[in-house]
């Protein structure tokens, strides 16, 4: 498939694509990207110079996705599947990404916060 999902199963941010990947069972290659790894740290940052997770590499479209809600938003414009993805009614998707930034900004980065910190006192 011409779909990689630039990942590490830590971030929390990188569970939704996933997610919804595997929800709708479109055809992806993970890449975990290991940072303590030269090679997998230099093959994901040839892909995104910023290196924050999660980015999708459409090869056959040839661009590159990054950020979970935008990722969704993707999927569900270029690789719809059986599961709506984003909601049909203007109303009710404008609901959800406001949800969806509610636990990006209240949830996920105060988890991304307290994983960073045990990482580095263990």
């Amino acid at each position: 498939m011409s779909l990689i999902l630039y990942y590490h199963p830590l971030a929390s941010f990188c569970w939704k694509p996933l997610i919804a990947l595997y929800e709708n069972e479109t055809s992806f290659t993970p890449y975990f990207v290991d940072f303590g790894n030269d090679e997998s740290r230099e093959n994901f940052l040839k892909v995104w110079p910023i290196g924050e997770f999660p980015v999708l590499r459409d090869e056959n479209r040839k661009q590159t996705i990054p950020q979970s809600a935008v990722i969704i938003e993707y999927l569900s414009l270029y690789y719809p599947g059986a599961k709506k993805l984003v909601p049909s009614d203007p109303g009710l998707a404008l609901e959800a990404r406001q949800w969806d930034q509610f636990f990006d900004s209240y949830v996920h980065i105060p988890t991304q916060k307290i994983v960073a910190k045990c990482l580095c006192c263990s």
